[in-house]
């Protein structure tokens, strides 16, 4: 994250810990989907991704429906759109 020989750099996904690091951010995006399109996402994933056995997936749902995981402050996108609309919206709010 220190390297700044790119005009962006791009991290996807969460960290539990994202409160002690998220200053280092220029921008944070959260990206929103309601609970059936996380469902359906869910039972698209392989046996060996994330979410996929009962207990993550227990765990997603509940941090989906109490938002207590959530960075603080972070841009929200609808991703349930395509994910062209979705990078397209992050696009048009970097430059």
């Amino acid at each position: 994250m220190a390297n700044r020989d790119e005009a962006m750099t791009f991290f996807c996904g969460g960290f539990r810990n994202h409160a002690a690091l998220i200053h280092l951010f220029d921008a944070v995006f959260i990206l929103e989907v309601d609970a059936v399109t996380l469902n359906r996402r869910l039972d698209e994933r392989a046996a060996d991704e994330f979410g996929h056995s009962d207990d993550e997936r227990n765990l997603v749902l509940r941090l989906h429906r109490t938002r207590e995981d959530l960075p603080r402050g972070g841009t929200r996108i609808d991703a349930t759109a395509g994910v062209a609309y979705v990078v397209d919206e992050i696009l048009s709010r970097c430059l």
